[in-house]
């Protein structure tokens, strides 16, 4: 079979040995061991028990075409210290949400937040920021980020170009009305994508975290065993506290929601695509009345070509 690097070509898993290999491909291209459940619930583009998975993992350590230590496995032996110090730097970010979480919980016209990216992915390192993935009621999105960046500017919290390290990012937002994200998919396979949005942990509103994954259902055709953590419920509720903060929040400011919105999402726009990265060739950018997705250095065809160039020389595709 060809090299599939063309943008419309979708790569074929037949077997769960080559789904084992391309879900290490994906997490070795950030040099990232992941342990068995992890690597179960992202096998990639294959159903298989666990049991089948171990009895296919054990025959792959056998023909060293994967490597373990401890309860862990990539393709290649890892630096141990760098990975407990990377983990170390991972806890130290999730602690630091944890403090910070009652205050996200109550921002009014916020339906759901959740935590994306390297730190949802765990292959965040020392220097990696904050990110966060936010759904907003219905025309209110530029209301909600303008309070955010008052918010956490103020605080010293805010992601800046001189500030990454350990802030908050808060660089894609949509509305609970748009949250179908097939048309922002690549053509052909967007493995990055794919991972981004299974590997996404919600801090709060559940309910619309579920509705996303329920609409972009085509993550369970790349991640078949991939299921929902009903028990998020339980653990993530708001506190009574917060939820009256929020409503009360929300019926103070309502009506200057309604009137600055308009005026907001036009600043907003306007000052995006001033900005010169946002028109840099590998910019992705989108800034609209229903999403906003900061984007100038999208990295998912780069990734795309390196987990293809990896299947091929481990003769997966």
């Amino acid at each position: 079979m060809p090299m599939p690097f063309s943008d419309n070509n979708k790569i074929l898993i037949s077997t769960p040995k080559d789904a084992i290999l391309a879900t290490l491909a994906f997490f070795s291209i950030f040099q990232v061991p992941i342990d068995f459940e992890k690597l179960w619930k992202f096998l990639y583009k294959q159903h298989a028990s666990r049991q089948d998975l171990k009895k296919s993992l054990d025959e792959l350590q056998a023909n060293k075409k994967v490597v373990q230590q401890g309860d862990l496995y990539a393709l290649t032996p890892w630096d141990e210290r760098i990975y407990f110090q990377n983990q170390e730097e991972i806890k130290k970010r999730f602690n630091k949400i944890k403090r910070f979480e009652w205050l996200l919980q109550v921002i009014p016209f916020v339906r759901s937040m959740a935590i994306i990216n390297s730190l949802a992915l765990g292959t965040a390192d020392a220097q990696s920021d904050i990110d966060f993935f936010v759904v907003t009621r219905k025309g209110t999105l530029y209301f909600v980020r303008t309070i955010i960046i008052l918010l956490f500017k103020s605080l010293g919290l805010y992601k800046t170009k001189g500030k990454i390290k350990e802030h908050f990012c808060f660089g894609f937002y949509t509305t609970q009305d748009n949250l179908d994200f097939s048309s922002i998919l690549l053509s052909g396979d967007d493995v990055y994508f794919s991972f981004w949005l299974a590997s996404m942990q919600p801090i709060f509103g559940e309910p619309t975290y579920f509705q996303t994954i329920a609409i972009n259902n085509w993550v369970n055709r790349d991640f078949p065993n991939f299921v929902l953590d009903r028990d998020i419920l339980a653990r993530n509720k708001n506190s009574k506290v917060s939820m009256f903060i929020k409503f009360f929040l929300e019926i103070l400011l309502f009506i200057p929601a309604v009137v600055f919105e308009p005026v907001l999402a036009q600043v907003h726009i306007r000052h995006t695509f001033k900005l010169p990265e946002n028109h840099w060739e590998t910019s992705t950018t989108i800034a609209n009345s229903k999403m906003l997705k900061l984007h100038s250095l999208d990295i998912r065809k780069a990734v795309r070509l390196k987990f293809y160039q990896i299947l091929t020389r481990l003769g997966v595709i």
